[in-house]
C-alpha cells in the first residue's frame, strides 16, 4: 500500500515537473528570463440587510368589546356597529364563529345585519373595510341571571382573486388633424372597482376614454398600451394607430347621404358625409339652417321641399353638391288619394259627379261649397262628397281632413255648363274635353267600365312606377322619371265600354280595349315635368286568334291635337294567357289598343299601318308592282341628281362616322329598343376649374364625372344613357364579363373637345353581381370603344359600401362604355 502511494507520488511530480519545464533544453539556455512572484491580496466588504414581511392577512376590528347591557328572556338589544378593516396585502374572505360560555345564549341569539352570526361571510378587499350591525336576541326559553360572557370571533382567509380582461381593441388609421378616440371596454368576475392607464405620451385618458387631437403630429406609426387594473392584477391591450399624411395636394370630391329624404314633421334626418380628401365641411340644409360638423342630425320642423347642399374642402380648395328639392317634409296627416285628380273639372248642367278622398289617419273631414259646411264625415279615412244632378255655374269645393296632428287641405274649381251648339256640331258623342299634361275632365260616366286609382310619392331622378294587376284592367304599369320632387302624384286609369266620349274620330285598325290614362294635376305629365313615361300593356291571346289578328302589329294609339297618333310599340314578353308590350308616350289622354287583321281569304293585302319586315316586302316578280324605272327622256336628268343625292349621302354618313369614332360628336342616340334609362345633367363650366357632376338614380352605376375645360365658361350638359345591350354604335363586343353598357356625351354648343382636360368618371358596381359571378374585385375595368376598338381605362377602387364598390377611371374622351370584368 505504502509503495502504490509512492509511486502516485512519483507520478504527479512528473507531470509537474513536465509542465513545468521545456523540453528543448538549448531553448531554455537561449531564452531563459526573470521571472518576478506576484502577490494578490482580497478584501471583503460587508452589507446590513433588514426587511420586514407584512402579513398578507391581517385585520382589524372595531370596537373590541360589545355591551349589551340589561335584558331578560324575549327582549332584544340595540343595534351595535361593528367596523372590519382590511390591514393585509391580499383580499380577504371574513366569516364568524361565536364562542358561548354562557349556556348557548350567545350562540342561539346573536345576529348580524339581522340574521344569525353563522351565515355571515363578507369579502373585503385590501385597504377597504365593512360595517355591520350586531344584535342579541335572548331566547324567550332561556333561564339565568348574572353577567353572561360570550366572543364573536372573526376568521379571515385570503380570496383567490379573479384577474380583469380588457377586450380586444382594433388598431386604427387616421388623416392628420383628425381626432383619436378610443373607449375602454373590461370585464371584472369578481366586480372589482376598475381603474384604467395608458402608456401614451400624447392624448388624455379620462377614466375609460382616450382622446388625441393629431393636429400637428407627424405622419407615422404610433405604439401605445392601455392597462387595467382591479388592484391586485392587470390586464393590457398594445395597438397601433397611423396617422397618415394630410391630403393636402389632393382636389375634395364632396359627396353625401342620408337616412332618409322624405316624411312627416317633426322630419329628423341624419346626414352623412361621404366626401374625399376633405377636411371641412359646412352644410346648408334649407330652411335657414347650417352646421360645420362632418356628420350631422337636423329636424325639421314645418312641411315643405328643402334643398340641401354641402361644401367640402381643404387646403387645396373646395367642392359643392346641391341637391334641389332633397327633402320633403309632409304635414303631419296626408291625404292620400283624391279623385278626382285634377283640380279643375268640367260637367254639363244636369250631370252626377263623385268627389273622394283618403287619409293616412283617421280624422274629421268637412266639405265645404262655396263657403257653405255641406257635409262633415267624423273619425274616417275614406270619404265622399256626391252630387247628383249639377246646377249651371262656376263652385270652388274644399275639404278639411283635421285631427290632433294637423290639418290637410283639397281644393277643386267646378265648372258646370251647358252645351253650346258649336259644341254639339263638333262631336255628337263628347260630352267634355280633356286638358294636355296629364289633368282630365268630361268623360261620360256611363262610359266606363271601370275606374282605378293609385297615389305615391314622387322623386326626382327616380323612376316612379305605378302597377296595376287586375285581370279587366289591360294597363300592367305606368312608369316615368320624374325632373324634380312632386310630393303625392295620383294615377288614374278608365277602362271604357266604348271609344271615349272626349275624342271626335274611329282609331284605325281593330280595337282591343278604349281607355283614358290621367297621370297628376293638370299641367304636370309634361316634358317640363316628367321623361321616358312608358305604359306597359297586356292582350288577350284569344282576342288575337279571334280575330285573326297580326301580333306583330298590334299598337298603343294616342288621342291628343284631335287625331289619334301611333306610338312605337314593341313586344317584351308572352305567357299561356296574353302578349305584353311596351310604348313610350309624350304624355296622357285618352288611348287605345288596336291590332291589323292578317291577309283575308280573298287575297287582297291589309296595308299596314307602319313598315313591314324585310320578308314581306312585295318582289320584283309580283304582278302588282309598280316599275319604278323612267321611261321618257328625262331619265338622264333623274338620274344625275339621284347621283348628286347618293354623294351627299356618303360624305354627310363619313362624316358623321369620322366625329363618333373620334369621340367629336354626341348627337346620335341609341334606339329605343336598347336605352332602358337616361339621365341628363347641367351645370356651368368655369375655366381652368374642376367641375363635378353627381347622379344619384339608382339605375344609373356613374355615380359622378368630374372634367376642367381651359376655354370655356358655358352651360354644359352630361348625358347618361344606360343600355340593355351592346351600343349601336360600336362593332365588337367588349371583353370579358359585363356589367353594364353605356353611352355618355358630353353637348354643349361651340365646346372643343379637346379643351376637355383630365376627365374622370366615378362609376359605382353592386355586391351581389360580383358574388353571384365570383369576380375578384382588380379585375373590374371601364372600356372605352374609340378609333374602332375597346380600349381599357385605367381604373381603382375607391371606396366600398354595404351595397356598391366604388371605382374611378380616367379617360381621353366619352362616348360608348362598358363596365367589364377581365
Amino acid at each position: 500500500m505504502q509503495e502504490s502511494k509512492l509511486l502516485l507520488l512519483v507520478f504527479l511530480f512528473s507531470l509537474v515537473f513536465l509542465f513545468t519545464f521545456p523540453v528543448n533544453a538549448s531553448e531554455q539556455v537561449q531564452n531563459s528570463t526573470v521571472v518576478t512572484k506576484i502577490e494578490t491580496y482580497s478584501e471583503a466588504t460587508a452589507v446590513s440587510l433588514s426587511t420586514k414581511i407584512s402579513p398578507s392577512i391581517s385585520i382589524i376590528i372595531t370596537p373590541d368589546t360589545i355591551d349589551f347591557g340589561k335584558l331578560s328572556a324575549g327582549m332584544s338589544s340595540e343595534v351595535h356597529k361593528l367596523t372590519i378593516f382590511n390591514k393585509g396585502s391580499s383580499k380577504t374572505y371574513v366569516t364568524s364563529e361565536v364562542i358561548d360560555v354562557a349556556k348557548d345564549l350567545y350562540v342561539e341569539g346573536l345576529e348580524i345585519n339581522n340574521a344569525s352570526w353563522v351565515s355571515y361571510g363578507k369579502e373585503i378587499s385590501k385597504d377597504d373595510y365593512v360595517e355591520s350591525g350586531v344584535q342579541l336576541n335572548v331566547p324567550e326559553e332561556f333561564i339565568g341571571i348574572g353577567s353572561m360572557e360570550g366572543k364573536l370571533i372573526f376568521w379571515a382567509e385570503m380570496k383567490e382573486n379573479n384577474a380583469p380582461v380588457l377586450e380586444n381593441i382594433e388598431d386604427i388609421s387616421v388623416n392628420s388633424s383628425d381626432i383619436v378616440k378610443i373607449i375602454l371596454h373590461a370585464s371584472d368576475a369578481d366586480n372589482d372597482k376598475l381603474t384604467y392607464s395608458t402608456t401614451a405620451e400624447f392624448g388624455t385618458l379620462y377614466g375609460n376614454v382616450f382622446e388625441w387631437n393629431t393636429t400637428g403630429i407627424e405622419a407615422g406609426k404610433y405604439e401605445i398600451s392601455f392597462l387595467v387594473s382591479d388592484g391586485y392584477s392587470t390586464d393590457s391591450e398594445t395597438i397601433m394607430i397611423t396617422i397618415k399624411k394630410e391630403a393636402n395636394d389632393v382636389f375634395p370630391v364632396v359627396n353625401f347621404t342620408t337616412n332618409v329624404t322624405n316624411g312627416k314633421i317633426p322630419l329628423t334626418v341624419m346626414f352623412t358625409d361621404q366626401s374625399l380628401n376633405a377636411t371641412s365641411w359646412k352644410w346648408n340644409f334649407g330652411d335657414g339652417t347650417s352646421s360645420t360638423d362632418r356628420n350631422v342630425v337636423h329636424t325639421y320642423t314645418e312641411a315643405g321641399c328643402y334643398t340641401v347642399s354641402l361644401e367640402a374642402g381643404n387646403n387645396y380648395g373646395n367642392d359643392t353638391e346641391k341637391k334641389i328639392d332633397y327633402i320633403i317634409a309632409y304635414p303631419r296627416i296626408i291625404i292620400s288619394l283624391i279623385s278626382p285628380s285634377s283640380s279643375y273639372i268640367t260637367d254639363q248642367t244636369g250631370a252626377s259627379r263623385l268627389f273622394e278622398i283618403t287619409t293616412d289617419e283617421i280624422a274629421n273631414i268637412t266639405w265645404i261649397l262655396d263657403d257653405v259646411i255641406v257635409q262633415t264625415n267624423y273619425s274616417s279615412m275614406n270619404a265622399s262628397y256626391y252630387c247628383s244632378s249639377a246646377a249651371n255655374g262656376l263652385y270652388n269645393l274644399t275639404i278639411f281632413a283635421e285631427n290632433e296632428n294637423g290639418t290637410a287641405q283639397k281644393e277643386w274649381i267646378w265648372n258646370v255648363t251647358s252645351v253650346s251648339s258649336s259644341d254639339s256640331a263638333s262631336s255628337s258623342s263628347s260630352s267634355g274635353r280633356y286638358v294636355s299634361g296629364g289633368g282630365y275632365f268630361g268623360e261620360d260616366y256611363d262610359n266606363i267600365l271601370d275606374k282605378v286609382s293609385k297615389s305615391q310619392n314622387v322623386l326626382a331622378k327616380k323612376v316612379t312606377t305605378f302597377s296595376f294587376n287586375s285581370d279587366d284592367n289591360p294597363i300592367k304599369s305606368i312608369s316615368f322619371i320624374a325632373l324634380k320632387n312632386s310630393g303625392v302624384v295620383s294615377t288614374t286609369i278608365e277602362i271604357l265600354k266604348g271609344i271615349s266620349t272626349l275624342v271626335s274620330e274611329a282609331p284605325p285598325g281593330e280595337v282591343y280595349k278604349y281607355m283614358n290614362i290621367w297621370v297628376g294635376d293638370t299641367g304636370f305629365a309634361t316634358a317640363d315635368n316628367i321623361e321616358n313615361a312608358v305604359i306597359s300593356f297586356k292582350v288577350e291571346k284569344s282576342w288575337v286568334s279571334d280575330n285573326d289578328i297580326q301580333s306583330s302589329l298590334i299598337s298603343l294609339y294616342r288621342y291628343n291635337d284631335n287625331k289619334w297618333k301611333e306610338l312605337e310599340t314593341q313586344k317584351v314578353k308572352e305567357d299561356e294567357r296574353y302578349l305584353y308590350f311596351e310604348s313610350e308616350t309624350p304624355g296622357f289622354s285618352p288611348f287605345v289598343i288596336t291590332g291589323i287583321k292578317k291577309e283575308s281569304s280573298s287575297g287582297t293585302a291589309v296595308v299596314p299601318l307602319r313598315s313591314t319586315a324585310e320578308d314581306e316586302i312585295p318582289s320584283s316578280n309580283d304582278s302588282d308592282t309598280i316599275d319604278l324605272v323612267p321611261t321618257n327622256a328625262s331619265s338622264s336628268s333623274i338620274s344625275i341628281w339621284i347621283l348628286v343625292f347618293c354623294l351627299f349621302l356618303i360624305l354627310a354618313g363619313t362624316g358623321i362616322y369620322i366625329g363618333e369614332r373620334k369621340g367629336f360628336l354626341s348627337f346620335r342616340k341609341n334606339k329605343y329598343e336598347n336605352v332602358i334609362f337616361k339621365d341628363t345633367l347641367s351645370c356651368e363650366i368655369s375655366p381652368d376649374g374642376f367641375t363635378s357632376y353627381y347622379f344619384d338614380a339608382e339605375e344609373n352605376p356613374v355615380e359622378y364625372i368630374r372634367l376642367k375645360t381651359k376655354d370655356c365658361s358655358d352651360i354644359v350638359e352630361v348625358k347618361v344613357e344606360i343600355l340593355r345591350n351592346r351600343s349601336l354604335l360600336v362593332k365588337s363586343d367588349p371583353p370579358g364579363i359585363v356589367y353594364k353598357h353605356l353611352n355618355i356625351w358630353i353637348v354643349a354648343e361651340g365646346v372643343d373637345p379637346l379643351t376637355l382636360d383630365a376627365p374622370l368618371i366615378g362609376f359605382k358596381v353592386k355586391r351581389p353581381w360580383i358574388e353571384e359571378n365570383e369576380i375578384e374585385i382588380s379585375s373590374i375595368n371601364l372600356f372605352r370603344f374609340a378609333d374602332d376598338m375597346w380600349q381599357n381605362l385605367p381604373t381603382e377602387m375607391v371606396e366600398e359600401t354595404d351595397e356598391h364598390f366604388i371605382f374611378e377611371s380616367d379617360t381621353p374622351g366619352f362616348s360608348s362604355f362598358a363596365i367589364c370584368s377581365v
